[in-house]
């Protein structure tokens, strides 16, 4: 019971196997009231050593209770080993509430050393995962930022990125005209990756005026990916990779944004009866969804398609004969993938012109597999026929875009 405690505690603290031991024992110890011993041991004046292992043994025990002592612990900064273990301890042990997170955040704009910064940025960002109110958690994280300054400032903006809202936009944005150099980095960092192209702008001028060339080649990079994301028709992609051309200011640089304008883009994806069919880059892979209504996923696939990206269409319309049922276009020549239901006791008309790949797909329907025809195209429109069903087919096809000749 929790009179185990002390005694126990006593030999946690120390070193061999002895030691190992009466942590084993504390941690299995079947009394709860003895997380309340634990937890009063790193609120006494108990010797380091103690209360180094009543922080290890609270984690085994999952004793989330402890999370208010362990936060206290770190503000009062006693030792450094002793609060970069309980950062580590509330990664496990915070729960996603708004309490608690706020808790931890408060502790943030006090911090300054940068190891204890990193484990702080850790900690937060798990914590901060386990948030189910995206709102209130990036109010919580933005109010963190306007309050912080100086070294933690940098990790205060990183948090922000790893949790993109359109609320935190502006703050990032902000950010980047930071006098701190870090702070502008962790701007930099957290823009590149956001998960739409609204900051492009701003990583372009921040680009085309900063002096570090490190922040310069990553905001580049960062608006390069972002002026590339999703389907786009290409007369509004070009004059954007222009753009960045003309800041560029290194050869890889260069390189990078003509590899970006001679990319395959699969733009304008449109279905016949308006399906909202999906583009899923690399998307034939295990597991993965196969049709937008069903939920069949791959079990095989050749590995030969592993560089596709897959349209995933949609079994309702499986009974479409219309020739132009999937349109697209392509930005450059490619090969279009059709994977026919292989009852088929016969080719429809329209994909007799095809050549058929060895192999075949399987999925979690498992009443056929999926036959594999391929086709190169030039660039601009593509229009697939419905699946105009023959004999024995009652399986919708699905379709892919490579940029290679296969096989």
């Amino acid at each position: 019971d929790q009179s185990c405690v002390p005694p126990l505690l006593a030999l946690a603290g120390g070193e061999g196997d002895a030691a190992g031991l009466a942590r084993v024992a504390l941690a299995l110890l079947p009394d709860r009231a003895a997380d309340l011993v634990l937890v009063a041991t790193l609120e006494d004046e108990s010797a380091l050593p103690g209360k180094l292992a009543a922080v290890n043994v609270l984690t085994a025990r999952g004793c989330t209770a402890a999370t208010p002592a362990l936060a206290a612990t770190i503000a009062r900064r006693a030792d450094a080993g002793l609060v970069r273990d309980c950062w580590r301890a509330l990664r496990d042990l915070a729960p996603g509430e708004d309490a608690e997170f706020a808790r931890l955040l408060d502790l943030l704009p006090a911090v300054t050393a940068g190891t204890e910064l990193r484990e702080a940025e850790r900690t937060l960002a798990a914590v901060a995962d386990r948030f189910a109110d995206e709102a209130e958690r990036a109010r919580l994280l933005l109010a963190t930022l306007e309050q912080t300054s100086g070294a933690a400032k940098g990790t205060a903006v990183a948090l922000v990125g790893r949790f993109p809202a359109a609320a935190s936009l502006a703050a990032l944005q902000a950010a980047l005209r930071d006098p701190e150099e870090a702070v502008r980095y962790a701007a930099v960092k957290a823009l590149m990756e956001w998960p739409d192209d609204a900051p492009a702008a701003s990583l372009l001028d921040f680009a085309r005026e900063t002096g570090n060339e490190a922040h310069h080649a990553l905001a580049l990079r960062g608006y390069v990916r972002l002026v590339s994301l999703g389907p786009q028709p290409e007369a509004e992609l070009k004059p954007r990779l222009a753009a960045a051309l003309a800041v560029a200011r290194r050869d890889a640089e260069k390189e990078l944004i003509t590899e970006a304008a001679t990319a395959l883009r699969v733009s304008e994806l449109k279905a016949k009866g308006g399906k909202p069919y999906e583009l899923v880059p690399k998307g034939f892979v295990k597991d993965g969804l196969v049709y937008i209504d069903r939920d069949y996923v791959f079990v095989e696939v050749p590995s030969v398609l592993a560089n596709a990206d897959l349209i995933k269409t949609a079994m309702v319309d499986r009974g479409s004969t219309a020739p132009d049922q999937t349109t697209f276009r392509i930005s450059r020549p490619a090969t279009i993938i059709v994977c026919y239901d292989n009852r088929a006791r016969t080719r429809p008309e329209w994909l007799k012109d095809w050549q058929k790949l060895e192999g075949s797909i399987a999925t979690t329907d498992r009443a056929c597999r999926l036959d594999i025809y391929v086709k190169r195209f030039p660039a601009g429109l593509v229009e697939i026929n419905g699946n105009s069903p023959v004999p024995n087919v009652s399986a919708n096809h699905i379709l892919g875009v490579a940029a290679a000749p296969l096989p």
